[in-house]
């Protein structure tokens, strides 16, 4: 067998990174050059380094395999994701892959190293499991039904409102409040936050609606994600300040942002919940969001390392 080597990413291999992903996915390239460049703009964000945290496995020059890293300082993890071309597996080159990616978080000082694996990938469960991760969360992914309710009850003293770019500061200080403490969050900067917004994905850029009181203070927000008319959208974030929390805010955004993608006609509309936060799945199922299937997340203590 010839030897895989692992070596880090470049600029040059766009390219051929994108037809990895495309293989190990089992998806045909439609339109390469979006593609790639949603495949640029995705790793392209503040708070990313690619040159340092992206690793391939390599064979007579071809990418057979990638590990993709983000580390957050604030949380002190690593979290993983990748994959191998179909061909090469049982060759060990996602062990490899994995220890290398490791190491460098190790190297780095992250303290955790975490993966988000679907339900159905059996054999990236098994993976996990047969190198001392331990299953330490559970995410629901919905997907809206034919039972829409988007009604809500909005005091007198809030309005709904779009965001507009000198919202973006503030919609950061309300989202690092809402969010504080919560399983798997690293607070925001305003910078992460605009690019995250006007930058990541092709046009159109997100959306987010805002509900501020009448002294115009920002105290929630439902951030939509969309393609173009008939593709995939998304709720990819409700944030509510807790001081006002209880008041039915968050139904009320949550539903404002939900009118906005049924009028994008943003076809299947999805959502991502903690299948611990009790409320937000309750709040996600009223709507009218129903369950379709469960990723979970894997961690190992990086710390133990001799």
């Amino acid at each position: 067998m010839k030897k895989i080597t692992i070596r880090s990413f470049n600029w040059d291999d766009l390219e051929d990174y994108n037809k990895l992903i495309s293989t190990i996915n089992e998806q045909p390239l439609t339109d390469s050059k979006n593609d790639i460049q949603n495949l640029k703009r995705s790793i392209s964000g503040p708070w990313q380094f690619p040159e340092r945290d992206i690793f391939f496995a390599v064979l007579d020059d071809d990418l057979v395999g990638f590990i993709s890293l983000i580390l957050e300082k604030d949380t002190g993890r690593a979290i993983a994701s990748g994959g191998v071309n179909p061909e090469f597996r049982r060759q060990k080159i996602g062990t490899a892959l994995l220890e290398h990616a490791i190491s460098h978080s190790y190297n780095l000082g992250q303290s955790w190293f975490q993966m988000d694996i679907p339900e159905n990938l059996q054999h990236s469960i098994a993976f996990c499991k047969s190198r001392g991760f331990e299953h330490v969360r559970t995410h629901s992914h919905l997907s809206l039904g034919n039972s829409i309710n988007l009604s809500y009850s909005l005091s007198a003293e809030y309005k709904i409102r779009h965001m507009v770019d000198s919202d973006i500061e503030e919609l950061t200080r309300v989202q690092n409040l809402a969010f504080v403490g919560t399983w798997g969050f690293q607070k925001n900067t305003s910078e992460e936050v605009k690019y995250r917004i006007k930058q990541r994905h092709l046009p159109p850029p997100d959306h987010v609606d805002i509900v501020e009181s009448l002294d115009g203070e920002i105290v929630g927000y439902c951030w939509s994600e969309h393609g173009l008319s008939g593709e995939p959208g998304a709720i990819g974030m409700v944030g509510v300040n807790p001081k006002v929390q209880g008041k039915g805010l968050g139904r009320a955004i949550t539903a404002a942002g939900l009118k906005w993608l049924i009028n994008s006609k943003a076809n299947p509309i999805n959502i991502t919940v903690d299948s611990e936060n009790l409320p937000a799945v309750n709040l996600y199922k009223s709507l009218g969001f129903e369950p379709k299937w469960e990723s979970y997340w894997f961690q190992k203590d990086i710390r133990l390392r001799n």
